[in-house]
């Protein structure tokens, strides 16, 4: 067993909620261009805002924030039972955290496949409708090579 940095399952709990309120607390610095126009005239000015910007809790970013890396992580703090409760309670928020922002727009859902499939989800595709859809074309083009168009009038170009 590789030697401890952090000594007991309190101090990993301790580190992991700093974690969060680091990635909680983020910040971004958005440059924003103000026009003013008074009596005397126009004024542009330009200014720096901060801007509250979460980061996702991950398992990757609290190891790198607490100096670890994810084999010594496994080989000392997750094989031990003694850590079992603290590692599964990162596993779980990690992932609670991730879906809460994508169900709060927080992040683009767009990305929801690649990132929830770290979690064991998958983007279901019925096979069936897709094949049911190809029938269905498939159908509509024979049918309509059996129509008669003898009846219809045929288009003298003079609408305009």
């Amino acid at each position: 067993m590789s030697r401890r940095k952090i000594k007991s399952p309190t101090a990993l709990a301790k580190a992991w909620e700093e974690y969060k309120a680091y990635c909680d607390s983020h910040t971004i610095k958005q440059a924003v261009d103000s026009t003013y126009t008074t009596a005397d005239g126009t004024t542009n000015s330009k200014t720096e805002k901060e801007i509250l910007s979460p980061i996702t809790y991950t398992k990757t970013g609290f190891l790198a924030f607490i100096g670890i890396t994810r084999q010594s992580f496994h080989a000392t703090y997750e094989k031990d039972p003694a850590y079992s409760d603290i590692v599964e309670r990162i596993s779980i928020e990690c992932e609670v955290d991730v879906r809460t922002k994508f169900e709060t727009g927080q992040i683009n859902s767009r990305l929801a496949p690649l990132w929830m499939s770290k979690y064991g989800y998958g983007a279901k595709t019925d096979a069936s409708v897709e094949h049911k859809a190809d029938n269905n074309l498939l159908e509509m083009i024979q049918k309509s090579a059996q129509l008669d168009f003898g009846d219809i009038p045929e288009d003298d170009g003079d609408d305009l």
